[in-house]
């Protein structure tokens, strides 16, 4: 009889276990089920969820003349041969390239392109390399904003933009053209131009102020008309450092360019020039000013 009851005990223990097990096996279904799928991996982990705006996942892509808004990048992308990588034919645009970059391949045409007409444009925060044509091209464009870009390696331009162009914090080194050129009414300061060695590393039109930059190893090192250019380093370029006519050249450092230092019929006023091939400052008109320069 104690056998029995004993056997009797053990099954009823092996079956309350088995009740608690399933129930405890069910409530984790249920959980399961409660929380969805489990989560996929992200395929874009620096892209962060909830920014505003239309992703760009390839290239070549095209904003067309009603898409106006904010464009972003979320890897790095490569052209194809024969288009430019983003063309933009809409007003009120920021690109923003979240850190990436675009690069060309041979035939390729401009990193970015914008269309004749538009204005209102922003283009930030990445790297644009090795376009055929220009890295930014905005020549047909007014009203732009360019920042935190590097542009390098690109067969002509590394930018090429319109009137009232603001280039700000930006590097562009290595371009078949101009380092950089604007049309009249713009700004470029705290930027680099470096190595472009078939023309002007600044070239802008008149009304501009070329401010706390850096001009070094180019053709020439900046050209432009009835415009400001100070606080600005102008070294060992091939050519002219500043050249052009009606300027203010101020607290500048004007040194070892091929051709000579400055050549204008404006003011140059507290700046260095010195160590300069051909000539320091010289103007073939007049008047002209050399003031308090060391």
């Amino acid at each position: 009889m104690q056998s029995i009851g004993r056997h009797v005990v053990g099954c009823l223990l092996v079956a309350l276990v088995a009740i608690v097990v399933g129930q405890s096996l069910l409530s984790r279904d249920a959980e399961a089920q409660s929380l969805g799928p489990p989560e996929q991996e992200d395929v874009h982990p620096r892209f962060v969820a909830g920014q505003v705006g239309s992703p760009i996942t390839s290239l070549p892509f095209t904003i067309g003349g009603n898409g106006c808004g904010r464009y972003f990048l979320v890897s790095c992308l490569e052209g194809v041969s024969g288009s430019s990588g983003i063309t933009v034919q809409a007003s009120d645009v920021t690109i923003d390239l979240n850190g990436f970059s675009i690069t060309g391949v041979p035939g390729s045409m401009s990193g970015i392109a914008t269309g004749a007409g538009t204005e209102n444009i922003r283009i930030v925060n990445g790297t644009i390399k090795k376009w055929d044509a220009s890295g930014v091209d905005c020549s047909q464009s007014s009203i732009v904003q360019l920042e935190g870009l590097r542009l390098i390696d690109n067969g002509d331009s590394g930018v090429d933009s319109g009137r009232a162009t603001s280039v700000r914090n930006c590097v562009s080194a290595r371009n078949g053209n101009y380092g950089i050129r604007v049309l009249q009414g713009s700004l470029i300061s705290e930027t680099i131009v470096y190595q472009n060695d078939a023309n002007n590393g600044i070239n802008t039109d008149s009304g501009c102020v070329i401010t706390s930059s850096v001009s070094y190893e180019n053709l020439n090192g900046i050209s432009t008309n009835s415009s400001t250019v100070a606080h600005c380093t102008v070294n060992a370029n091939v050519g002219i450092g500043v050249s052009g006519v009606r300027l203010a050249i101020a607290s500048c450092r004007v040194g070892e360019n091929g051709a000579g230092g400055c050549t204008s019929d404006g003011l140059v006023h507290g700046s260095t020039v010195t160590g300069n091939g051909g000539f320091g400052a010289y103007s073939g008109f007049a008047p002209f000013l050399f003031h308090n320069n060391p």
